[in-house]
């Protein structure tokens, strides 16, 4: 994440009705609800592969032990992972496999930045539609940072609600991206990767895809903050933010936000997006961001945040964020 201060003020949200339903959706979509009880479904099977109802109940918990291990490997072992450099690349390979490791379609898609190369590694579940919710955290970090915290505990959180919703009824609504390029770099750019992945939607695919959720320095800090940049619809996050606060018993706070991650890009092409942080913290761009100083108790919070909310995602959900409203 780019380096910003906190704004003082903090936006109260009130609880929004869900507004009208939309006309059918192009891709088939089933015809659920937003904030409808679990309807019991019988399972569809995807390549030999049984597909369950969309509840919080159906879903395993989320593994603190599991994101940890993503951790240590990309701040650990790998280490700095700096744009178009060998560490960002070792990166996006490990986490390209344990995408297809647990049956997501996953492309590499490389561009070009400060001289090199770096990459988006794109998942979706096979009998997933085309424009879903977009769940991303970008990969990358500063020169001498090994990134536990930016961003390593994002990717963990991705990597470990990839396995809780495989083969599930939410892996047919989100897509699963890790984005290289997020951090400044000697061309002055920043949110490179997802600059370049709003911009290869095309005017369609920016006007059909429903949203985006950045996770984003989230395992060293409280509360855990939510929000916009103030400049997209408002509507994803007051979503993620109510239905959090709805199914769990996790303190998150609304706040209006810099333009700091890369959900910037989705908001300023009119999609809706927002971002999920824990705030600034101690060891933030420097060489002591490392894994023995996370905080395991803040990325499992945020985890089991993602997870409530991923389990409530549904055609009703991508509707009304299509409908911008």
């Amino acid at each position: 994440m780019l380096k910003a201060r906190l704004p003082v003020v903090v936006v109260v949200v009130s609880v929004l009705a869900s507004g009208p339903a939309l006309a059918g959706v192009s891709e088939g979509d089933s015809a659920l609800r937003f904030f409808s009880p679990p309807i019991p479904q019988v399972a569809t099977v995807e390549r030999g592969v049984a597909t369950a109802a969309s509840s919080s109940q159906r879903l395993e918990r989320f593994s603190l032990n599991r994101a940890m291990a993503h951790v240590r490997r990309l701040a650990g072992d790998i280490g700095t992972r700096v744009r178009a450099h060998s560490g960002e690349k070792k990166a996006a390979h490990y986490i390209a496999r344990r995408f297809r490791s647990m049956g997501f379609r996953t492309h590499v898609n490389p561009f070009s930045v400060d001289g090199g190369r770096s990459r988006n590694v794109v998942a979706k579940w096979p009998s997933s539609i085309r424009y879903g919710v977009v769940l991303g955290a970008h990969m990358d970090t500063v020169p001498g940072s090994p990134g536990a915290n930016d961003n390593a505990s994002g990717v963990a959180v991705l990597l470990e609600i990839a396995r809780l919703i495989a083969a599930r009824e939410p892996s047919r609504w989100v897509k699963l991206v890790a984005f290289g390029s997020e951090e400044y770099g000697v061309d002055g750019r920043h949110h490179v990767g997802s600059s370049g992945f709003v911009e290869r939607l095309g005017p369609r695919g920016r006007r059909r895809l429903a949203g985006m959720v950045s996770i984003d320095m989230i395992a060293d800090g409280r509360p855990l903050l939510t929000g916009t940049s103030g400049i997209g619809p408002p509507v994803a996050a007051r979503s993620l933010y109510r239905t959090i606060r709805a199914k769990t018993n996790i303190g998150l706070r609304y706040i209006t936000f810099c333009d700091c991650s890369d959900h910037g890009p989705f908001e300023h092409a009119g999609i809706p997006a927002t971002f999920l942080y824990s705030g600034e913290e101690p060891d933030y761009h420097s060489s002591s961001d490392l894994p023995p100083n996370l905080i395991p108790r803040d990325l499992r919070r945020t985890g089991r945040a993602v997870r409530a909310f991923v389990a409530e995602v549904d055609q009703g959900l991508v509707r009304r964020w299509r409908s911008r409203g």
